[in-house]
C-alpha cells in the first residue's frame, strides 16, 4: 500500500502489511487518511473487517481502520478466500479479554519531536464476573503545529498539525454457569 505514517511496525496495521498477502493502504499522510485492507489483489470492498467476531464493516464497503484507536486491538488473524461478507477474505481483530488472576499492564514509548504512545490496562474475575478495561493514546507531532499562516483571503490561521488518536475498551463477561455466559463490549 502507499507510505503512511502508520505504516510502521509499531502498529498493528503495519505488522498486517507485512504479511504474505495482505496489503494495508493508506489514502494520505493526514492524520485522517482513510486506512483500508485488501487480500490477495482483491479490492478493500471485499475484505470483511470484525473485531471479536463483530462486522465492523457492511458487505461490499471498505472498511476503515482509520475510523478506531487499534492501539486496544491486540492481534489480528487474516483468512484468504470467501467468508460470509467478504468474498475476498476477511481480517478479525482481538481484543483485551477477562482474565481469572487480576492482571496490570502499562506500555509506554517516546520517540522524537514528543512523539509517544502510551496504553493502561487491567483485566481481572470477581467470583463470576470477569472484566477486561483498556486506555491508549498516541500523539503525532507535527513540525508546524502552531505555526501561523496567511491564506489567500488575506486572514491567517494557526495550523494545527499534531495528530492525537485515542480509545477506550471495557469487556465484561458474566458466567451464569459451565456452559452459559453473557459478554459485553464497549469502544469508544
Amino acid at each position: 500500500g502507499a507510505g503512511s505514517i502508520f505504516d510502521t511496525l509499531d502498529s498493528l496495521a503495519g505488522a498486517l502489511n507485512k504479511l504474505s498477502g495482505v496489503s494495508v493502504s493508506t489514502s494520505s499522510d493526514d492524520s485522517d487518511a482513510t486506512q483500508t485492507i485488501s487480500l490477495e489483489g482483491h479490492d478493500a470492498s471485499q475484505t470483511q473487517l470484525t473485531l471479536d467476531g463483530i462486522p465492523l464493516n457492511a458487505p461490499g464497503s471498505a472498511g476503515n481502520l482509520g475510523n478506531f484507536a487499534t492501539d486496544l486491538f491486540g492481534g489480528a488473524s487474516a483468512h484468504m478466500g470467501a467468508t460470509l461478507g467478504g468474498m475476498g477474505g476477511s481480517v478479525n481483530f482481538s481484543t483485551l479479554q477477562p482474565t481469572l488472576s487480576w492482571q496490570s499492564q502499562l506500555q509506554l514509548s517516546v520517540g522524537s519531536y514528543g512523539r509517544y504512545n502510551y496504553s493502561v490496562a487491567e483485566t481481572g474475575s470477581d467470583g463470576k464476573l470477569g472484566v477486561a478495561v483498556q486506555t491508549v493514546s498516541r500523539l503525532y507531532p507535527s513540525l508546524v503545529d502552531g505555526e501561523r499562516y496567511l491564506d489567500a483571503s488575506g486572514l491567517d490561521y494557526v495550523h494545527d498539525g499534531d495528530s492525537n488518536i485515542y480509545g477506550n475498551l471495557i469487556n465484561a463477561r458474566y458466567e451464569f454457569g459451565d456452559s452459559n455466559s453473557l459478554s459485553a463490549m464497549f469502544l469508544n
